[in-house]
């Protein structure tokens, strides 16, 4: 039986198949990605305004006109934006029986705040648009820590309560998170539809000493492979974007370790198949370490894939591999245009030396006198080529924001010429068009399969209990069921879902009108249906008030269970308020808090907030003669088919309508304008 935690480095039959499977790593970063890293050198040099030996002019000017770059970042805040939306859960779960596991996603939703997937993203993008692919590892990670927290204790010879610092120890964990650039990765063979079909997927670590004895210390490196290691002085791309930045390091003083990552499938001893392993390695006679793959699924944690998808290949194409030449001659024209202009504001005079032998005294200044006769100097001026030559540059900047899918409206500029709104709402429907589509493909692609991810790390390393907000209710989420990895992708499926909250606003004034018609059918019509309009309520409200005030406005009582006084005792001591059960023995829970309270001293006052909600929920339960219904026709009284509000009456939406002709469109009331949409299936006015 395979041992997960050993390290077979001292077997022969393992060493052996390393050995051969080193070869292709070896000729994958020394042959086949060498065209592909010269590129994305000279694409990193583009983005960050870098003049090189691609220039063919060489003149007095060295501008650089960063067309290119500000495409790029124009793309990478607008994608962000949409990607991650301030308002709504941007994860959706569908479940096999059907209903909505909100403890999974707010489990999940947890994870993306503590891995910093909002803040490492825009980083993934930029990736994407230079490298022309978007890469990332997920790791489970796990630490310990020490907590020291001031609490009160009996103090046995004062009998009195006193302060008291108390030391715990914390346990930190979650999946991790780490960006891939395009040139430590490689993928074999490279006609691979996804990491899942390739047959070895191998990542280059940059690692210090420091890095590489915590790898001996977790059991990953054995220590005589480690001392043998070298090396090397080469710069990692980590260091590279590091010296974009300015950060200038000596020579040879942070020279790195460099050592391939590999998944392949390993034929273990005593064992007739093949498994799933992971080996580190600096060269076929140097192998740090073998080890099975510890994952449940046994599956590669690399989540990539291209931004401009090429058939037959892994690999995507950068969008800099566009617009390259483009950016040299656009820089070239500026600067030839710059000194253009630097000559046409120094006039040039022309006279005859023979005529004139004070030409040593023509010195131009203030007040300066000429021996010379007028009719034999003449004063010309340089030719204005520096016109012709921003009007051309010009057109170059605009042909390169045309190549990477970027307008006016996305740089945040105001559009050029004089349009109206409809023009300008055209102009900003056509951007959300290209940007939809990328940011949709990356959803699925990255985000998406990294929730699976979250999900199966989660299953199987976490043991303890997680506290969590979940969905505006205060949830403990105890230990998750485990669940066998053949059972994943048919219990859960993950979708992210950020666009199409940002992009919404069409389909909730949808929902409102569709809502308003039917609550307008009479039952008998409904022919074997019930309506329920409740999937659509939620769904307006996570959109609109975001997914902790939608759990304020819209409580599902069937998610709400009683909890024992000391239980929530422990929640509030946290500071978290908590509301109330109406299944709740209420003198039961006050004499409980009252204790807590008074031995905890209560420092957030949720727990006195809490006992408060308790009394005011003790006098809602007294019986009170119930309110005068009102007649018909009057805002609470009964409209046609039962007791809702009359249509027509003050605080009562009218039934909408469907839409039929684009100019008859009858919305709710607050809808956005068609000219303001940000949707791309929201056409403005024709």
């Amino acid at each position: 039986m395979i041992d997960h935690k050993r390290n077979y480095v001292d077997s022969s039959v393992c060493r052996d198949q390393v050995s051969k499977a080193w070869k292709i790593i070896q000729n994958q970063f020394e042959y086949e990605k060498r065209d592909q890293s010269d590129a994305i050198g000279r694409y990193w040099d583009i983005h960050n305004c870098i003049l090189n030996d691609n220039q063919s002019y060489s003149g007095s000017s060295h501008v650089y006109v960063p067309a290119v770059r500000d495409a790029t970042e124009a793309r990478v805040k607008r994608f962000q934006s949409m990607l991650f939306p301030k308002i709504g859960n941007q994860l959706d779960v569908i479940s096999e029986s059907g209903d909505r596991p909100d403890a999974t996603i707010a489990v999940l939703e947890h994870y993306v705040l503590t891995s910093n997937l909002e803040t490492l993203n825009p980083a993934v993008l930029r990736l994407g648009d230079v490298e022309g692919q978007w890469s990332m590892e997920v790791m489970w990670s796990k630490k310990e820590g020490v907590a020291r927290r001031v609490r009160e204790v009996f103090d046995q010879e004062s009998q009195t309560n006193v302060l008291a610092l108390q030391a715990e120890t914390v346990v930190h964990e979650g999946p991790r998170i780490e960006a891939i650039a395009a040139q430590d990765l490689a993928v074999y063979p490279s006609t691979a539809e996804s990491i899942d079909d390739a047959e070895i997927v191998t990542r280059r670590l940059w690692l210090t000493d420091s890095a590489m004895d915590q790898y001996v210390e977790e059991g990953w490196f054995d220590q005589k492979a480690r001392d043998s290691a070298t090396k090397t002085t080469k710069n990692s791309p980590a260091q590279a974007r590091s010296e974009d930045a300015g950060q200038r390091q000596q020579p040879n003083s942070n020279d790195l370790y460099q050592v391939y990552k590999a998944w392949f499938e390993i034929r273990f001893p005593g064992e007739k198949e093949k498994t799933s392993g992971i080996v580190f390695l600096t060269s076929a006679k140097n192998i740090l370490g073998i080890h099975a793959n510890h994952y449940w699924s046994g599956r590669t944690p690399v989540v990539s894939a291209p931004v401009e998808k090429i058939a037959g290949s892994f690999w995507g194409r950068s969008k800099y591999a566009h617009v390259e030449q483009l950016q040299y001659q656009l820089n070239d024209l500026t600067n030839m245009s710059t000194d253009s202009g630097g000559f046409s504001v120094m006039p040039i005079v022309m006279t005859d030396p023979v005529k004139n032998p004070m030409i040593s005294s023509m010195i131009l200044g203030l007040g300066a006198i000429w021996q010379t006769n007028p009719n034999d100097t003449q004063f010309v001026e340089f030719p204005p080529l520096w016109q012709h030559g921003f009007q051309i540059a010009a057109s170059l900047k605009m042909q390169i924001m045309e190549s990477m899918d970027v307008n006016e409206s996305m740089l945040g500029a105001a559009p050029r010429g004089r349009k109206n709104a409809q023009a300008i709402a055209q102009e900003s429907q056509a951007a959300m068009a290209s940007i939809t589509d990328t940011v949709r493909r990356y959803e699925t692609g990255i985000l998406t399969a990294l929730m699976e991810w979250f999900y199966e790390l989660d299953q199987q390393f976490r043991d303890d209990e997680l506290l969590i907000m979940e969905t505006g209710r205060i949830g403990i989420q105890a230990k998750m069921e485990k669940v066998p990895p053949f059972q994943l992708y048919e219990r859960y499926w993950f979708k992210w879902n950020g666009s199409e909250q940002m992009m919404g606003a069409q389909r909730i004034q949808q929902m409102i009108a569709f809502m308003n018609v039917a609550r307008g059918i009479p039952p008998q019509q409904l022919g074997m249906r019930r309506l329920d309009i409740g999937p659509i309520l939620d769904f307006i409200a996570e959109s609109v008030c975001g997914p902790v005030m939608k759990g304020e406005v819209l409580i599902d009582l069937t998610k709400e269970a009683t909890m024992k006084p000391e239980q929530e005792d422990e929640i509030m001591a946290n500071g978290l308020p908590l509301p109330v059960h109406p299944a709740d023995n209420d003198a039961e829970h006050i004499a409980a808090h009252q204790q807590a309270a008074a031995s905890t001293g209560d420092p957030h006052a949720t727990i006195r907030a809490h006992i408060m909600l308790h009394v005011q929920q003790i006098h809602a339960k007294n019986p009170t003669p119930p309110p005068q219904q009102g007649a018909p026709g009057i805002p609470g009284g009964s409209g046609p088919g039962g007791p809702q509000p009359a249509p027509g009456v003050a605080g009562s939406p009218r039934p909408g309508a469907m839409p039929m002709q684009p100019r008859n469109v009858q919305n709710p009331a607050g809808a956005v304008h068609p000219d303001h949409m940000q949707d791309q299936s929201a056409m403005p006015r024709g």
